[in-house]
């Protein structure tokens, strides 16, 4: 099994009000500087550095990171910075998908920052980041995000593909749905997320999963017999646990076969790809771990990151929202720890944060226990649809101002989702 299948299938199937201290850090930032003997940190700047799969076979975006990132810090040094000193890229790393351990070495050892920024197909690097005691952020599309507590990823450092969520059951409910259907490749990241689907209707029975295959090779490109199948089978809503490639093959079949069950896509917030491809993915459902672009009174943190990606003349992504929420926690805990800050002190000040939501972007990630599992409180998500080459909050499943429809964790019986 090669890392290039292990990482684009992980990408492709990745799974609370905030008591406003956690959101604003403490009190001292931009105040007197004194020394700090901390890598990347000198009297004017401290310094940070980006691994990207920014070369990739799948033409994602995720080099973007570097875009939330350095919006972010515009923002930061346009207030001052922080103690006096502004806040910087200093290197930005292409792993070209295969060299994330190099470039995560060279990292470290050759580039001098603060803190690490990820966003990747293949996370082999994470082992050397988790034991050096550098603070890393970044794009929580890797198993290997879970567990060390100097991770930070945009919704938490935990990822289970193959648990039950009870978001597609109700999805299901709501639309009237009897019969489901799921496909993966035969690689345990894609896998799992196709019995994470079974999982979910297993504990929320809904609708019938009608049809299950998990045997597809990774670069397959005809589907006619999964279609057929579903098709014959009745399947409404489908959940494909599969890269753009896959899903973009997989509609051409269905449209070759007069077949257009609703699309049910966890990874698919790509706004150049889906205008590209509007046609296919006309009424798609796609899910997000934050406030989409597009929500109606969106919430302050929303606000600003878009304000901000545009003053420096950038698109936002979703990578770019998992650089500005690493920066903001980066930043937000130099501030609150003093003057003599170090990547320690960083790294214990978020652990103890019970809820960061930035500033309404995300629903809130409790740090006392997301590095090793699930937010225990709610599961929380939003859903868009996709219309004429672009996304609108789907109007099912949101609420103005109120992007965010959510379970709680422990839940026996299916119930209505809250909104916030």
């Amino acid at each position: 099994m090669g890392l290039a299948v292990l990482a684009l299938v992980a990408a492709a199937c990745s799974n609370s009000e905030s008591d406003g201290g956690n959101e604003q850090g403490g009190e001292d930032g931009g105040g007197e500087q004194t020394a700090v003997d901390q890598p990347g940190v000198s009297d004017s700047e401290i310094a940070v550095g980006v691994v990207a799969s920014t070369t990739n076979p799948i033409g994602g975006n995720y080099g973007t990171i570097a875009d939330g990132i350095r919006a972010y810090f515009e923002k930061v040094n346009s207030e001052g910075g922080v103690y006096d000193r502004d806040m910087v890229i200093g290197s930005e790393r292409d792993d070209q998908l295969a060299n994330n351990q190099a470039e995560v070495q060279a990292l470290l050892t050759q580039d001098d920052v603060f803190a690490a920024f990820v966003a990747t197909l293949s996370f082999t690097g994470a082992d050397l980041l988790a034991e050096s005691g550098t603070p890393t952020f970044g794009w929580n599309i890797n198993p290997e995000f879970s567990g060390p507590e100097n991770f930070f990823g945009e919704r938490g450092s935990s990822l289970c593909f193959g648990c039950p969520d009870p978001l597609l059951p109700f999805v299901a409910q709501e639309l009237g749905v009897d019969k489901v259907g799921t496909l993966a490749y035969n690689v345990p990241q894609s896998a799992e997320c196709a019995d994470g689907v079974v999982a979910s209707f297993e504990e929320w029975p809904t609708a019938e999963v009608a049809f299950v295959d998990t045997s597809l090779q990774y670069g397959t490109t005809d589907y006619s017999a999964d279609v057929t199948r579903m098709k014959n089978e009745g399947v409404e809503l489908v959940e494909p646990c599969m890269d753009f490639n896959g899903v973009n093959a997989l509609l051409q079949e269905m449209r070759r076969q007069d077949y257009e069950p609703t699309m049910y896509l966890p990874n698919s917030y790509n706004h150049d790809f889906i205008a590209e491809y509007a046609d296919l993915y006309e009424g798609s459902i796609v899910l997000t771990a934050f406030a989409p672009f597009e929500t109606e009174d969106p919430p302050q943190g929303l606000e600003d990151f878009l304000t901000w990606m545009d003053n420096i003349g950038a698109a936002p992504t979703e990578p770019a929202v998992a650089g500005w929420v690493g920066a903001q926690q980066l930043v937000n805990a130099i501030d609150a720890t003093g003057p003599d800050f170090t990547q320690q002190k960083v790294i214990d000040w978020i652990n103890q944060s019970d809820e960061f939501t930035a500033d309404g972007l995300l629903s809130g990630i409790l740090w006392p226990d997301q590095h090793d599992e699930l937010n225990p409180n709610d599961d929380c998500d939003a859903l868009s649809e996709v219309v004429d080459g672009g996304f609108r909050p789907h109007p099912d499943f949101t609420e103005p101002g109120k992007p965010f429809m959510c379970f709680p964790r422990e839940m026996d019986e299916l119930e209505e989702p809250t909104f916030r």
